[in-house]
């Protein structure tokens, strides 16, 4: 499962594959900015600064 690092803190989640990360980080009680809860409003958008990113939408 893929661990997800905040790079402002030192808080490390885990994501499975078949979830969001906006929905793992809060289940994680990461106080993770969101408003529409798809991705449309682009309120939860990150920036990936390592790694990859697979599949956007599933």
């Amino acid at each position: 499962m893929p661990s997800i690092k905040l790079s402002d803190s030192d808080l490390v989640f885990h994501c499975a594959a078949d979830d969001t990360i906006l929905r793992a980080g809060l289940r994680a009680g990461v106080p993770l900015p969101y408003e529409c809860n798809v991705g449309c409003c682009g309120t939860c958008k990150i920036e990936l600064v390592s790694g990859s990113v697979e599949a956007l939408w599933g």
